[in-house]
């Protein structure tokens, strides 16, 4: 019996290496293996491009809405403060130590800001990369947090912060405007 089971195999494989020819495809199979890695190349590459695009956008809008914010709250409160940045000024104080003063308020502002935005942008990061590992079946794709643009980012996020104008007069309000109290 395991002679007639040998030839039956063989019999069996002679007959699916006859239809499906030497490359060991149909040709049907051929065509649509590739149809399908193009359609999928091509659903990936929009993908980059698109994630490309938010990494400059997102930022960008996020950054600015915070600056727009930060100048905001710090122009009003300096605005409200006159009065005591006046009586502070004939007691003594240097335009330098009341600009200090609104400075370490801003980096408060800035260092709350850095460390919630690091830690949802990691956190967000990772659930992207597992996304994609569920949509596009990689082999290995793993996360990684890219420290030296996170210092970048708090570096723009102080700057911006810390770059408060008076809209009034144009001036940097920490400078300029502080000696007209």
């Amino acid at each position: 019996q395991g002679s007639d089971r040998e030839h039956h195999d063989e019999e069996g494989d002679a007959q699916t290496f006859a239809l499906l020819g030497p490359q060991g495809f149909l040709s049907g199979q051929i065509a649509r293996v590739s149809i399908d890695r193009r359609a999928a190349q091509a659903r990936l590459d929009d993908e980059i491009r698109i994630l490309e695009g938010l990494a400059i956008a997102f930022p960008l809008v996020f950054l600015s809405v915070a600056a727009f914010m930060t100048n905001s709250v710090m122009s009003r409160q300096i605005a409200l403060q006159r009065e005591q940045i006046a009586m502070l000024k004939a007691c003594g104080f240097s335009n330098r130590q009341i600009g200090a003063h609104y400075f370490n308020f801003s980096l408060g502002i800035v260092a709350a800001g850095v460390v919630l935005g690091s830690a949802g942008g990691i956190v967000l990061g990772g659930l992207l990369v597992d996304m994609y590992h569920l949509f596009f079946r990689f082999p290995s794709l793993e996360f990684r947090v890219d420290y030296g643009v996170l210092g970048l980012a708090a570096a723009v996020s102080a700057a911006a912060a810390f770059t408060v104008v008076d809209a009034q007069t144009g001036r940097s309000v920490l400078s300029g405007s502080l000696g007209a109290a």
